[in-house]
């Protein structure tokens, strides 16, 4: 499993356009030693102390982040991205300080992960909306599982065609331009 290491800035959710050192591991055999090296060069290069973190479909995407974690320890902030496909176990919930939980219109979420964010005060859900009518059906799901609503993000591409700071002011959610060209 390899890392993808690199300074820009988060392009979406609550942390969007904030510089920060974006970790994504890939497939092939992970280098741990060297991915920490590079985390911190970059941290002291920038001086920068915020790691986002893009999930993966790996089999063990986990494992493989709780090393680079635990041999990082406690001086960064971290936020990870995820695509509601895996449930996070214990030891990864310890590490992550908040969690982006992209919804959008033909991911297939894991029900039991969505679950399991929706009862993390630490999760953010980001929805990526096409037309006005989704708003409708995502406020039903916010319902559904009692997810507060401050914990929600409506994002789209095209974000004044939807009219989505009208829909996030009568809704209540937040919204998210996002930074995607």
């Amino acid at each position: 499993m390899k890392a993808k290491i690199e300074y820009d800035l988060i392009k979406e959710g609550i942390s969007a356009g904030r510089p920060a050192i974006i970790v994504t591991l890939g497939k092939g055999k992970l280098n741990l030693n060297e991915s920490i090296k590079k985390i911190r060069e970059i941290s002291e290069e920038k001086n920068c102390k915020f790691i986002f973190i893009d999930e993966t479909d790996s089999e063990n995407f986990q494992l493989h982040l709780i090393k680079i974690l635990v041999n990082l320890g406690d001086e960064f902030e971290t936020e990870l991205l995820t695509d509601c496909t895996l449930v996070p176990n214990y030891n990864l919930r310890a590490y992550i300080k908040r969690w982006i939980v992209r919804i959008y219109k033909d991911n297939k979420f894991s029900r039991e992960a969505f679950i399991s964010f929706a009862n993390n005060e630490k999760a953010y859900f980001v929805f990526e909306i096409k037309r006005n009518i989704q708003a409708d059906g995502i406020e039903s799901t916010v319902n559904e599982y009692n997810i507060n609503k401050e914990r929600v993000i409506l994002f789209s591409e095209s974000v004044m065609a939807c009219n989505l700071p009208k829909i996030c002011l009568k809704k209540g959610f937040r919204l998210s331009r996002g930074l995607n060209e």
